[in-house]
């Protein structure tokens, strides 16, 4: 009943809206509104669907997450769902919460479940803590959801929360080859004295357990390999990320922000066996996937626009392959512009050894403040979306202590490795700069050692402010081409570009550029010769290393 009395308010709301200026409906609104009622009263087609593997053994999955959708607000985006399913064509889209962010609450609901559902593809929506905030409850969204074709979304009866279902995945012979949970991770701590996020309930980690059992038995006692899907992160991300042995594929930007309390469903997954990976989303500038006691925990990638805090670009969404048969994933981040980066095989993940820092690694930067910084990102382009604007070499000392090699204003220098990733002080976390290491590729390795014994040579000469080659002073970029290309016996390890202080091909100087080198007094060194952080970063000479330098 209280579906069809929410159909009926939708009901009247297209009729209202498509009542004609002469007062007399429109035939056009008869025919919304004999469609909006015929929906309230059946059952969604795609209620009956059923998931299975592909004839090649694949399944893949999109994750689209934290949209933060606001009907007509301009600043809401929504162009990279339909790219990124046009590309990928996903067997199922599970959207992981914060599908809207703000009033109306379900014109905004609805033009997002539009847009996924006019590409006929099998759907999950999950809520995450801000979608019920904006004047519908979780029940009502819910409704709206379920009255879409093409939607899996399904929420267990006697159960905590919304959204908690269950997708079997069917193999070539029929029977369950794999399974998809979907939980309901709440909102905020109803708890006295408990701040912060809610957790997953014990009526839901039971009510997992006693399913993830069940199929356990239908399969001759051996779990079927089984993926969870929700949206604020358990404890264990956190746990995870400070675990100095941990291997972190992708961009971890900010800390994880789970709940205070943890309720086990990590440890009740573990005890099961069955599941090989969580995704969740929550946490915006995270995009990250470590293993953790052989379990995958990923976040998804940053879907939404502008409408709420967000420092990855461009946003974008993650990719999850199954392979009938076999407990394994594939996993990747589809950027906007069907770019696919930090590529994970579950489980063989990198050894962990290989991805520690070590001498001659380059460590990129992307600055969060200054004007010379964003005058740089408006001229540079760098792998993975990134905006670089500095880089350093890695030095371990007679101690072992790391230390950064870098050309910074005033001078070439030593930065303990701490100093070099918190320049503002390890508790001024909201302002530091995004770090990614890289290393050179095997081929040019033998270049290291000298290269680093060149770095230590410069010490203390002048910053080049002007950027101008050969001349005995250095910036970033140009100390770690210079070092390298004396290591290589005078040949050049990255390209020299003509560097160019304009905005895509804009055909004025940026106004912060002239600005800059009026002060120093000296001509824009318009396409010049020269190199740049982020033109590194995309050179064919080295390859991004997930190490993980935020612990």
């Amino acid at each position: 009943m209280q579906r069809f009395v929410f159909c009926l308010r939708s009901f009247f709301f297209a009729c209202y809206y498509e009542v004609c200026k002469e007062y007399t409906i429109c035939m056009r609104t008869l025919f919304i509104c004999a469609a909006l009622i015929a929906g309230c009263l059946q059952s969604p087609r795609s209620q009956q669907q059923e998931l299975k593997f592909n004839t090649d053994g694949k399944f893949k999955i999109v994750q689209f997450t934290d949209l933060h959708y606001i009907y007509g607000d301009a600043r809401s985006d929504l162009e990279q769902i339909g790219e990124v399913i046009d590309a990928e064509k996903p067997d199922l889209i599970i959207v992981t919460g914060d599908v809207i962010y703000g009033k109306p609450a379900e014109e905004s609901m609805r033009t997002v479940v539009e847009q996924i559902a006019a590409k006929k593809t099998p759907f999950v929506i999950l809520f995450g803590n801000h979608d019920d905030e904006n004047g519908l409850s979780r029940a009502e969204l819910f409704d709206i959801v379920k009255s879409y074709p093409y939607n899996l979304t399904i929420s267990a009866e006697g159960i905590s929360g919304f959204g908690n279902g269950i997708l079997p995945l069917k193999g070539a012979n029929g029977r369950n080859a794999a399974i998809l949970y979907c939980l309901d991770s709440h909102a905020y701590s109803t708890i006295k004295n408990v701040e912060g996020y809610d957790y997953i309930k014990f009526d839901q980690i039971q009510w997992y357990r006693e399913n993830s059992a069940a199929f356990t038995k239908q399969n001759n006692g051996a779990p079927l390999p089984s993926l969870a899907f929700f949206h604020i992160p358990l404890p264990e991300y956190a746990q995870a990320a400070s675990d100095e042995k941990a291997v972190l594929i992708g961009t971890r930007k900010e800390k994880s922000c789970p709940p205070q309390l943890n309720s086990g469903l990590f440890a009740a997954m573990k005890e099961m066996g069955d599941i090989m990976g969580t995704f969740v989303g929550h946490d915006h500038d995270n995009d990250y996937a470590v293993l953790y006691k052989d379990i995958l925990l990923a976040y998804g990638r940053y879907t939404g626009g502008n409408t709420v805090y967000n420092n990855l670009k461009p946003n974008g969404a993650r990719v999850i392959e199954l392979t009938e048969g076999e407990r394994s994933i594939k996993t990747w981040i589809h950027l906007k512009g069907n770019q696919i980066i930090h590529t994970v095989n579950y489980p063989a993940l990198p050894d962990t050894a290989e991805y520690t820092l070590q001498p001659g690694d380059l460590i990129f930067q992307e600055a969060c403040s200054g004007q010379t910084e964003e005058a740089i990102k408006g001229v540079t382009e760098s792998i993975g979306g990134y905006n670089f604007t500095h880089v350093g070499m890695v030095y371990k000392d007679e101690r072992d202590s790391i230390q950064v090699i870098e050309a910074i204003p005033p001078r070439v220098k030593l930065t303990p490795l701490t100093d070099y990733l918190y320049p503002s002080g390890r508790e001024a976390e909201a302002c530091r700069p995004t770090s990614v290491v890289a290393r050179l590729k095997p081929a040019y390795r033998h270049c290291i050692p000298q290269a680093v014994k060149e770095a230590l040579q410069l010490l203390g000469k002048e910053y080049d402010y002007g950027y101008t080659l050969n001349n005995d002073k250095y910036y970033c970029s140009e100390l770690i081409y210079d070092v390298l290309l004396k290591a290589n016996g005078g040949t050049a390890v990255f390209p020299l570009n003509r560097m160019t202080f304009k905005a895509d091909e804009a055909d004025e100087v940026l106004p912060e550029w002239t600005d800059y080198f009026r002060r120093l007094g000296i001509p824009v060194p318009e396409g010049e010769e020269g190199i740049n952080p982020g033109a590194m970063s995309r050179s064919e000479v080295i390859e991004v290393v997930p190490v993980n330098l935020y612990r």
